[in-house]
């Protein structure tokens, strides 16, 4: 296998020769390539060689990057090979070298899974690495999994430098099964569209799906939490904490935090209320029933967390002077109706300020604040227990007033947090569990620039009767909803096809970052009568707004 390997890698490197002699016309940057760090449970020192040669011809494909000398390039790595390898070391090395760009990175060969883990520093500009991933499956994938990696390193950089790429390739531009409607792309209808449309809107079409999760995911956000200005995808399910990347048609994991059985996720949050330009991630979880939440940021080219074993429950919500942080506690044996704080990062702590004036009896995850058009008084819009949605406005007095109930259902949601009720130290059966539903999401915004506020609400339907029971524990299909505030009522706009399965979450966020904002969903399929498999996927479509 290993000398099969070496003669198909040695073979490929003498076929890109020709283009490699090509680099030394114009040259612009200076790229010096490391020595890669590799890790395996099997012996694959013989790749590293190979993995140089192989980078470094397909980086040379491009006419404005030179690739310098791998000996004068081992000869300044080796006074630092045996200390940690930082974004400072890198820059000694750069600067020792006359190089515009390091690259440095990881090799990674666990289980038949072959991961490759690149960074690119920039030696003459104070910015964040350029990074990229690339994933296959057995050893045999190094080289077109070092084509895509190379393609999109190559982008990224010359991207940076205002220089155009003279070689498309699968990193250059994100590509989508079936196509999204591009921006400016002129639209067409057809028989298969997804958004039907109520009130006279312009009709989209076409959908990209992801890979299959084996697991029940529960919620997604979407935002650049490591600073390379690319958006990352930061899923939860029952347990753990996933940050993909989508690469083309494929999501590439970037990090995975996992839990224990004990250890139940419920939602995640991100934002930049630090003040640091990096977006924080915020976990909000239980450990043994009590809550046990932390928050996660990158720092130093990891992944870490910045604090844990907190006892708040977190949302992020808009605010006049941006993204604001509440936080809400556990009360007892039942899940919430704790007052909800305003909180705020001081000293390194998160520490709560006042708290958020609403409507009583809701909790942190059934509302949102937001202000219509026919006023700049801020109303409170929040789903019923029967997952009616409900409009509070303050009256003459100062207190909160419902003002408006809408006569459909919305929402549903199985993300739920129960415990048993005790009588005499017996428990109650499964059908009297006390619990209480995490609302659906909200999202409100005017998204087509009319003046007036919409609202984006999920609508899982769980059958004819499944209503009328207390708890419903299942859903056979949703459908995401936009409604506008017009005349004293929300009216709809449009609405997708419905969705076989449960609809978990949902945002609209740039998810393969174009520049243009995508409806993504959270689909959850199972367990069924048959199987008690549960499986889980995204489904994205392009719209037209950025």
């Amino acid at each position: 296998m290993k000398n099969k390997l070496l003669a198909y890698i040695l073979m490929v490197l003498f076929l890109a020769m020709p283009f490699s002699s090509m680099a030394g016309e114009n040259i612009q940057l200076k790229i010096a390539v490391l020595p890669w760090k590799m890790n395996s449970t099997e012996k694959i020192d013989y790749v590293r060689d190979a993995l140089y040669d192989m980078l470094s011809s397909r980086m040379a494909v491009e006419k404005t990057l030179v690739i310098l000398k791998e000996s004068d390039v081992k000869g300044v790595f080796s006074k630092y090979e045996k200390e940690k390898i930082t974004d400072e070391i890198l820059k000694k090395i750069g600067v020792e070298l006359g190089a515009d760009y390091v690259l440095y990175g990881s090799l990674t060969y666990i289980s038949e899974t072959l991961s490759l883990d690149a960074k690119v520093l920039s030696i003459k500009r104070e910015e964040q690495p350029i990074r990229s991933t690339s994933q296959g499956k057995g050893m045999e994938s190094l080289i077109p999994i070092v084509s895509q990696l190379t393609l999109d390193l190559n982008s990224q950089i010359l991207g940076k430098e205002g220089i155009e790429v003279t070689v498309a390739g699968f990193g250059a531009t994100p590509s989508y099964v079936g196509g999204f409607t591009k921006k400016d792309e002129k639209k067409t209808e057809a028989a298969d569209e997804f958004i039907i449309t109520t009130r006279d809107k312009t009709k989209e079409k076409a959908l990209w799906k992801s890979h299959t999760f084996s697991s029940n995911l529960k919620k997604i956000e979407i935002g650049d939490v490591d600073g390379d200005g690319r958006n990352e995808v930061i899923l939860i399910d029952d347990h753990n904490l996933y940050i993909y990347r989508v690469r083309g048609q494929v999501m590439d994991i970037v990090r995975e935090f996992k839990g224990a059985v004990y250890e139940d996720n419920y939602s995640v949050d991100i934002a930049d209320l630090n003040g640091n330009n990096i977006p924080e991630i915020y976990v909000s979880r239980t450990s043994n029933k009590k809550a046990d939440s932390y928050v996660i940021e990158y720092q130093n080219g990891e992944f870490v967390k910045i604090a844990q074993n907190l006892s708040w429950f977190f949302k992020t919500s808009a605010a006049n002077e941006g993204i604001a942080l509440t936080g809400q506690k556990l009360s007892g044996d039942s899940a919430f109706f704790r007052d909800i704080k305003y909180l705020m990062w001081k000293q390194g702590k998160i520490v709560e300020q006042s708290n958020v004036d609403m409507p009583g009896g809701l909790n942190i995850y059934n509302f949102v604040k937001l202000s219509l058009s026919e006023g700049k008084n801020e109303a409170v819009l929040a789903y019923t227990d029967k997952d009616y949605l409900i409009l509070y406005r303050k009256d003459d007095d100062g207190k909160w007033r419902d003002t408006w109930t809408s006569k459909e259902y919305f929402g549903g949601s199985l993300n739920r947090m129960e415990s048993a009720a005790y009588q005499g130290g017996v428990v109650k059966p499964v059908e009297a569990m006390e619990f209480v539903d995490l609302k659906s999401r909200i999202l409100y915004g005017d998204l087509d620039a009319d003046g007036n506020m919409e609202i984006v609400v999920a609508k899982n339907e769980p059958g004819a009767l499944s209503r009328y029971f207390k708890r419903i524990d299942s859903y056979k299909n949703g459908e995401i909803v936009d409604l506008s505030w017009e005349k004293g009522g929300f009216e709809e706009n449009w609405k997708t096809k419905r969705i076989d399965g449960y609809i978990a979450d949902f945002v609209i966020k740039d998810i393969d970052n174009d520049g243009q904002k995508e409806l993504v969903i959270v689909v959850v399929e199972g367990p069924t009568m048959t199987s008690k498999a549960v499986k889980s996927y995204l489904v994205a479509y392009k719209l037209n707004i950025k």
